[in-house]
């Protein structure tokens, strides 16, 4: 496997389903935007099948998986993270416990809505209030990678609180990162 760009040495394996826009699977970006802007769950529940499935074929062993923490209000707003979703399912497959262990210092922008530049400069937004077994092994989940700043902030922080090995997935990645290595799911 092949890291995300930009890789950081708090990640050792990095790994996403499908290009965000792409061609391969058409849909599947319109479907994360309904399923996160819109609140249609029928969709979140499906994307969540589909990345479990992916993150079950791919993912090394583990010990349990973290989501990365939302803005409070913004799940307050939207009633849910959906990062925490296809972090719940990609736990379910994989038979680990799925732990919600990083919170958010202080609010955020939306990362949809910031420069590349400015998702760059993010740094110490991401913390553990409580210590990791020491040694664990975490697979951190996200729904979309696009600089791999927020990626980055949440292993750093995952590490200080005793993780031993920190491997990140996600749903959708930007074209941007076309060296990053796609999960094939094989039982779809």
């Amino acid at each position: 496997m092949v890291p995300l760009l930009p890789s950081h040495p708090a990640i050792a394996l990095a790994a996403f389903v499908d290009l965000y826009e792409a061609e391969a699977m058409p849909g599947l970006s319109a479907s994360l935007r309904a399923f996160k802007y819109g609140g249609l769950r029928s969709r979140g529940r499906a994307l969540c099948l589909l990345f479990a499935a992916a993150v079950a074929d791919w993912a090394p062993a583990i010990d349990f998986v973290v989501p990365v923490a939302s803005i409070p209000e913004r799940q307050k707003t939207r009633g849910f993270n959906q990062a925490g979703w296809l972090a719940c399912s990609a736990a379910r497959a994989l038979a680990v416990p799925c732990r919600t262990t990083l919170l958010r210092r202080r609010p955020g922008r939306a990362q949809a809505r910031s420069s590349g530049a400015q998702r760059r400069r993010l740094h110490g937004q991401f913390y553990c209030p409580r210590q990791i077994p020491n040694g664990a092994r975490v697979l951190l989940v996200d729904d979309v990678y696009t600089t791999g700043a927020t990626a980055a902030d949440c292993a750093q922080a995952l590490v200080r609180a005793g993780a031993g090995r920190v491997d990140f997935a996600c749903l959708l990645a930007t074209p941007e990162t076309r060296s990053a290595t796609r999960i094939q799911p094989t039982g779809l």
